[in-house]
């Protein structure tokens, strides 16, 4: 039997020929954005070019290649029997698939290249291609089962013979604050039109290797590669995600925060487990392996080391609000927070300003809390001591101001507008466009 490498040399050789005669169809007729007859005949001589390739894929053992032509045969004739001129979008659409099937065979049917492919059945066709379907096209276009058991090697080597996660139970609270992040990129993602769907899954994706990074750091091992898997099934999508998906990763933060809760029980682990063994994935979680899932998740001891609390510092010393790295620095880790300190510091000053200007409420407080509580969950994990310890404080103050159910006086403002410049200068130092700040004392 032939590899999916020697089919698309195969074919390669067969149809060179035929994606030149596309483009030369398309580059000898500019006129059909102007043209109706002109965008007819052009569309009827696209279609049996089409059809040509499709059946050379059928001939080369490219059976999902032959699927998609069809797919694309089928939308020209519909094209056609519209006997209109075509869109700008439709034009460039037919203009960039030649190039789209090039990559898909220089590249060796790699996700990517799959994905775009698909990704241009998924727009502006008459019919075009669903969700569902596009999951299924994908596999077969990598020529990739959609059955369980191609997935039976995802659990990993490293977590058969691990001895037990020990994780401290503060930095376990650090990251169930994450959760709320977490629902938000996916309401994002949720939101997202079509056509930003794409970008809206990318970034949810990495963030879900933030938090593996995150996870992995303070000692939760499967819970990282948990987080690993979800992002594998996700960026399996070129369609986006179905109704059935989404429903699962609007679950995720609420069953994460169980879990979080109480990691020792093997049942809040089940429930993650749960997830990514569904049927709506393309490649779920094998049967055999689920047990292993559940058991790694629980294998977990919680420690406490602070058995007293320090007495509170009241002025800050030099090391306290260092900006130096620490020599062994994770470099994923310190990326994610170069990435999150923007974000994490507009909306912390935005909440701010808006409370110093009285236009605010008690829910910008939260909003600023939040921030400065990400930030310190992220520049502790990284080892930033200076924003860590900074924005402690900032957290402290804030969550006093919610308890009590006020805002702060005019005097307090000022404090927290100073510190959200300070914040911004911190940020500005560790992006490498701006010094230290002077006021961080």
């Amino acid at each position: 039997m032939k590899t999916l490498e020697e089919k698309l040399q195969h074919f390669g050789q067969d149809a060179s020929e035929s994606v030149d005669e596309l483009m030369i169809l398309i580059m000898s007729t500019p006129s059909t954005l102007e043209d109706s007859e002109a965008a007819v005949q052009m569309l009827r001589g696209y279609s049996e070019i089409i059809q040509k390739i499709g059946q050379l894929a059928w001939d080369s053992g490219l059976e999902g290649l032959q699927s998609v032509c069809s797919l694309v045969e089928t939308n020209l004739m519909l094209l056609q029997s519209e006997s209109r001129v075509l869109t700008a979008e439709e034009g460039a659409l037919l203009e960039g698939w030649p190039m789209l099937l090039f990559g898909y065979m220089s590249n060796q049917a790699d996700f990517e290249s799959s994905s775009a492919l698909l990704q241009s059945l998924s727009k502006i066709w008459p019919m075009p291609l669903d969700t569902d379907s596009a999951a299924a096209e994908l596999a077969r276009l990598m020529e990739k089962t959609s059955a369980p058991t191609a997935n039976s090697n995802s659990f990993p080597d490293d977590l058969r013979n691990k001895g037990t996660q020990q994780v401290d139970r503060e930095m376990l609270a650090i990251l169930a604050s994450e959760l709320v992040q977490m629902d938000e990129q996916f309401s994002l993602e949720a939101a997202a039109t079509h056509e930003d769907r794409l970008s809206a899954i990318s970034n949810y994706c990495d963030f879900l290797q933030r938090l593996k990074s995150t996870t992995d750091s303070i000692g939760l091992a499967a819970l990282a590669a948990l987080f690993d898997q979800l992002g594998q099934r996700i960026v399996q999508l070129p369609a986006g995600l179905s109704a059935k998906q989404q429903i699962l990763l609007h679950q995720i933060p609420a069953i994460l925060a169980t879990y979080l809760a109480a990691p020792e029980d093997e049942e809040t682990g089940a429930a993650l487990v749960a997830v990514l063994a569904d049927s709506a994935w393309i490649t779920p979680l094998a049967q055999d392996e689920i047990l292993l899932w559940q058991e790694a998740l629980a294998n977990v001891e919680i420690t406490d080391n602070s058995s007293s609390t320090p007495e509170r510092q009241t002025r800050a010393e030099l090391k306290d609000v260092s900006l130096e790295l620490p020599d062994d620095v994770n470099t994923e880790l310190l990326d994610g927070l170069l990435q999150e300190l923007p974000v994490q510091v507009a909306a912390f000053t935005g909440a701010i300003a808006r409370i110093a200007s009285g236009q605010g409420s008690i829910k910008d407080e939260e909003r600023a809390m939040r921030a400065a509580h990400t930030l310190k969950g992220a520049a502790n994990t990284v080892g930033v001591s200076g924003i860590a310890n900074f924005t402690h404080h900032l957290e402290d103050i804030l969550v006093a101001l919610i308890e009590a159910g006020k805002l702060p006086s005019r005097a307090l403002s000022a404090v927290l507008i100073n510190a959200g410049d300070c914040l911004e200068a911190m940020c500005e130092f560790l992006l490498s466009i701006g010094p230290a700040p002077e006021q961080s004392l």
